[in-house]
């Protein structure tokens, strides 16, 4: 079978991108997942077109009204952010290496790395995707919330769900 060629991906935490991201050189694209007005790793570029900042909460709850008073600036993942993924999943896959991160490199990176191999290397390689993320990083736990978005927007059917439960 004639794979595609991607980038290899890889999902981290906050604190291993701040080590990593300018050792790892110019072509390599980082998607930086964090709460609202958190911090950036360092070499994090803005005007960078393989650089992309995505910003929410790694919660699982849609709905915002679901969190309490003391968490009334909850910002959940939403379609829009999977979107965005999606369009810049090409000029992404022009890199090297992909360098997903989050604060700790488990949920929100995760899932970013699965729906992008999802993206790239299209229907019917989910469970391939998904084993490419654990085999990356053991203690993943991808967000469900942004799973469940990229299967409705890239019409899985829900096999990426199915490949997520079925761990």
């Amino acid at each position: 079978m004639n794979v595609p060629r991607h980038p290899k991906i890889m999902a981290r935490s906050l604190p291993e991108a701040n080590m990593e991201v300018i050792r790892l050189g110019p072509n390599t694209a980082v998607v930086s997942i964090g709460s609202p007005d958190g911090p950036l790793p360092y070499g994090f570029e803005e005007d960078n077109p393989l650089h992309l900042r995505l910003e929410f909460h790694d919660v699982l709850n849609p709905d915002p009204g679901a969190y309490d008073d003391t968490d009334a600036e909850i910002r959940p993942p939403k379609r829009e952010d999977v979107e965005l993924i999606r369009r810049h999943a090409e000029s992404l896959r022009q890199a090297g290496v992909v360098y997903c991160h989050c604060n700790a490199g488990i949920s929100r990176s995760t899932a970013v790395a699965y729906i992008l191999r999802c993206i790239w290397r299209g229907p019917g390689c989910e469970e391939e995707c998904l084993q490419a993320v654990f085999d990356d990083r053991p203690e993943a736990e991808p967000n469900e919330l942004l799973v469940r978005y990229a299967d409705e927007m890239l019409r899985r059917g829900g096999r990426m769900l199915t490949a997520l439960s079925a761990r």
